[in-house]
């Protein structure tokens, strides 16, 4: 979610509970319904992976993964919709990366969290900071661009520097209807 410090500052902590718990409910909706997984919750954040997992349909977990983001921002403007009788309005940005990972229990004895790690779940953090105005709530890597565009229409956005990641990365967002 973008600008997530001053909405938290201007709720109750009983309030925000409520909004973040509303909004996880649709975005949880979107990803499963497009064959993701939920990895977890990182404050405001859902970290979803794609393609861990058999997907009966057969289809390329990508092309999942941006449909999923395309319904998370339809879902989105319609909880918005409901949350302006209250003043309030979400904004967020989707960043998405393909690659392998490591996938497994992650912790200590007295606590194991299943999860995925790796440079590429790092890279998709990175681009996730991007996706921002003046920039599209949606941007993917030119991997996922590759393993998409036979099957959704891209458009690149720009070359940006990822903070960590060595070359600059060309980015790419998905043209729905109407675009």
């Amino acid at each position: 979610l973008r600008d997530f410090t001053p909405l938290s500052e201007s709720l109750s902590p009983e309030k925000l509970i409520d909004v973040l718990n509303g909004y996880f409910t649709e975005m949880v909706g979107a990803i499963r319904g497009q064959n993701g997984m939920v990895d977890k919750f990182i404050g405001d954040a859902v970290l979803a992976v794609f393609g861990l997992t058999d997907d009966p349909s057969g289809t390329e977990p990508a092309v999942n993964a941006v449909n999923a983001a395309v319904e998370m921002q339809r879902r989105l403007a319609v909880y918005n919709e409901k949350l302006r009788a209250e003043g309030l309005e979400l904004r967020s940005g989707i960043g998405i990366h393909a690659g392998d990972v490591v996938a497994g229990y992650l912790g200590s004895a007295e606590r194991l969290e299943f999860t995925v790690i790796g440079h590429n779940v790092n890279v998709a953090a990175r681009i996730e900071s991007h996706a921002k105005a003046p920039k599209p709530p949606i941007l993917f890597s030119a991997e996922v661009a590759t393993r998409i565009e036979s099957t959704l229409k891209v458009k690149e956005v720009g070359s940006v520097a990822l903070k960590g990641v060595g070359d600059e990365m060309i980015l790419y967002t998905v043209v729905t209807s109407g675009e």
